[in-house]
């Protein structure tokens, strides 16, 4: 007579493990694992981790389609950004991602490449994979072919860092004011009545609000911006960043807000290496706070701190929750930013070498 083989033996071809195989190697019971199967909230942290681990040691492979008719949810997130490669986006998606796997969902991830129109494709292509709830950070605010494919959509939307008054949803915003305002405040301290500031433009909000704080700064202290660029979602790249910094130098400037993606950032950087101008001693700039490399570049950079974990925390908890109570009255969440004082700002010194800049362009 044949002997019967447990899920353990590796000596022949092998049933594919079960609920009941789960709860026997975590210790709890099948009811319990069949909630951490199906992303419900009502477990402790200590049973869900156990399952987990069962889960992983017995390569359990969850039927997502079978699941999906049972329970008429997909347990699939969509997260649409402007792009993956910009750290900002990057670290926000992997930190997602990893607060929604803890409950058993799985974060879908389309990028629109910076336009309204690869948006409006990732919405839809994401609506194709039958997404539970929308993540999005989205390029242009006021795209009238954004907002009514977002209004013609049933699920749950959440917002990150945008506000589109006709569109529904949760939203996690970050809040620049402090870190803009003692920014100002470090800089005139030092000397600098000349301030520039690179940015997003004003089609999305935090576009907005760096421009609306940054020029109220300045004037409660009496002064006005030397210089303003504003950033098109379609190229923010290295060379626009350089391009920028030929315009501000143009302008006498000594500072620099540049608070953009790090691709202008660096574009900035750059410009600057390459005309033989040095921080903080030829011109001061403070940048966000993105990358490790801020702090460990010599002279490091001083930055305007964006908490990025707290962020996409927030973001994350918020859809979770909507998976049990998607009537709940719609959340605004706000994370404050700081300044970082580093090494890359100083006292105003001689406009020499700036000048010699300005005659190479």
């Amino acid at each position: 007579m044949s002997k019967s083989r447990d899920v353990g033996d590796h000596s022949g071809p092998q049933r594919p493990p079960t609920i009941i195989d789960l709860a026997r190697e975590s210790g709890v019971s099948k009811s319990t694992v069949s909630r951490v199967l199906n992303g419900n909230l009502n477990v402790s942290e200590s049973a869900r981790t156990l399952v987990l681990a069962a889960m992983i040691k017995l390569d359990y492979q969850m039927n997502s389609a079978a699941r999906s008719l049972r329970t008429e949810r997909s347990h699939l997130v969509g997260l649409v950004m402007p792009g993956i490669k910009h750290v900002f986006y990057s670290s926000t998606a992997e930190v997602l991602e990893r607060e929604l796997q803890k409950v058993g969902i799985s974060l879908l991830i389309a990028s629109s490449g910076g336009t309204a129109e690869g948006e409006v494709l990732a919405i839809n292509s994401l609506r194709s994979h039958g997404a539970d709830a929308f993540i999005l950070s989205l390029v242009n605010e006021n795209d009238a072919r954004t907002v009514v494919t977002l209004q013609s959509i049933r699920q749950q939307v959440l917002l990150l860092d945008r506000d589109v008054p006709k569109v529904v949803g949760d939203k996690v915003l970050i809040d620049p004011r402090r870190g803009v305002n003692e920014s100002i405040e470090h800089l005139v301290s030092l000397g600098h009545t000349k301030i520039a500031l690179i940015t997003h433009g004003t089609f999305v909000r935090p576009g907005r609000e760096v421009k609306s704080c940054f020029e109220e700064a300045l004037a409660q202290r009496g002064l006005t911006p030397a210089a303003e660029v504003l950033l098109e979602f379609e190229d923010v790249s290295s060379q626009i960043g350089w391009t920028a910094t030929e315009v501000i130098l143009k302008s006498g400037a000594t500072a620099i807000l540049a608070l953009g993606p790090s691709s202008v950032t660096a574009g900035v950087l750059n410009y600057l290496t390459w005309n033989g101008l040095r921080f903080p001693d030829d011109i001061s700039v403070i940048v966000y706070d993105e990358t490790e490399l801020s702090s460990a570049m010599k002279p490091g950079l001083t930055a305007i701190i964006r908490p990025l974990e707290e962020y996409a925390c927030l973001a994350a908890n918020l859809v979770i929750s909507r998976f049990s109570d998607s009537e709940a009255e719609q959340r605004v969440l706000t994370v404050p930013t700081q300044l970082m004082v580093r090494d890359s700002t100083g006292r105003v010194k001689s406009k020499a070498k700036i000048s010699r800049a300005k005659q190479l362009q």
